[in-house]
């Protein structure tokens, strides 16, 4: 008997252990985004584009997941930025010309 109530006391604590964690996961997810958004703008500074463009990208959607229009913004200029050196300068020039003319953030 004294098994038995041993393994369920140790079966509940960590249901209660795994259900803190997960909300402390859901809580890092936006200081995951800025974290990635930060480390991104830090590899730019450098001058590492290619580096920084997928964690411009993924910063982007944990932005727009989050509902920050602002961040979500911020990283997707510097998506944009990070494909320059591949050679699509002017399909970037008119989504940059789209953004300009119609989001309320840049007007």
């Amino acid at each position: 008997m004294w098994i038995l109530k041993t393994l369920i006391c140790t079966v509940v604590a960590t249901c209660a252990f795994g259900t803190a964690a997960l909300a402390l996961n859901a809580q890092q997810k936006q200081q995951s985004a800025s974290e990635l958004l930060h480390h991104a703008l830090y590899l730019a500074d450098l001058y590492n584009w290619a580096a920084a463009g997928p964690e411009f990208s993924q910063a982007e959607k944990m932005f727009v997941a989050a509902g920050d229009q602002r961040n979500a913004l911020y990283a997707k200029l510097g998506r944009l930025r990070s494909t320059a050196e591949q050679g699509k300068v002017p399909a970037i020039s008119a989504q940059l010309e789209t953004e300009l003319a119609t989001n309320p953030l840049l007007l």
